[in-house]
């Protein structure tokens, strides 16, 4: 008889690290924050479900590519990946551990940004998406659950959430974000329906809502400085650019998105970085 893997829990050791309490769980994994056994530093560990698991083809080598991809990337705002193991039962992959707030908690919180504030998280996290286009892939699903914010009050974008592959169900959360492109499974899905997602974010990041209340995208949305009147016209039409229904309209390469935020006069600093 096949003997039962079961999947670990808090206070087990797993290859290399010694799980230290759960943080999340989906239908495919669970997430761990989770200590070096001999360096003793806390990391993020993700671990796929052992019945998700048996019910992928060749899903261990996906994984191993894509975490191949992530793995060189160092940029400062995005979430390092920084180990692999494959040596057990299942696969740990294995994140740097960011400790504070993600996004959604701080806007159920605080409600919507200082402007400025949102404008200099935007730019952190376009450079983090830039960086992932380079390496030729796209998020493709970007929410307020996958950014963290540091202690420091900088952004960090997450790929933890969906690094085991499957695409996200209509019913998730970054639902709301999707690009029309996406959300209808018509035309190419590339690194502009991205572009769309981080409009989305920052709307309601300046705004406290979102811009569209379902995954409808027959409508455009009120105007950003309509609601938050403190919001410099140059803020609002970009996001508004960003958040076209239309790909052909948006901003339509990274470095035209990073400069056009840099460029955008913020108090107490020359740029945004």
């Amino acid at each position: 008889m096949a003997k039962t893997v079961t999947d670990p829990s808090a206070g087990e050791i797993c290859g290399n690290y010694m799980l230290t309490h759960e943080l999340d769980e989906d239908d495919h994994s669970r997430l761990f924050q989770a200590l070096h056994r001999t360096l003793r530093h806390p990391v993020a560990l993700r671990v796929p479900k052992a019945a998700w698991l048996a019910s992928q083809f060749d899903v261990r080598k996906e994984l191993l590519d894509k975490a191949r991809l992530l793995a060189p990337l160092t940029q400062p705002h995005l979430v390092r990946l920084l180990d692999y193991e494959d040596s057990g039962p299942a696969p740990l992959i294995v994140f740097e551990y960011v400790k504070g707030l993600s996004l959604r908690q701080l806007i159920r919180q605080s409600g919507r940004l200082r402007w400025d504030r949102g404008v200099r998280l935007l730019t952190q996290l376009a450079g983090a998406l830039a960086a992932i286009w380079q390496a030729g892939m796209r998020h493709g699903r970007l929410s307020p659950g996958q950014v963290l914010i540091a202690p420091e009050g900088f952004g960090k974008l997450s790929f933890r959430g969906h690094v085991l592959l499957p695409a996200p169900r209509a019913d998730d959360d970054c639902a709301y974000y999707f690009a029309p492109e996406q959300a209808e499974h018509v035309g190419p899905i590339d690194h502009q329906a991205d572009i769309f997602a981080l409009g989305v974010l920052g709307y309601e990041i300046l705004t406290g809502q979102r811009p569209f209340t379902t995954t409808d995208r027959k409508n455009a949305p009120r105007k950003l400085h309509e609601i938050a009147v403190d919001v410099p016209a140059r803020v609002s039409e970009l996001i508004h650019r960003m958040m076209a229904l239309e790909a052909r309209d948006r901003v339509d390469r990274s470095s035209t998105l990073l400069h056009e935020l840099q460029m955008i006069r913020l108090p107490g600093w020359s740029a945004a970085d």
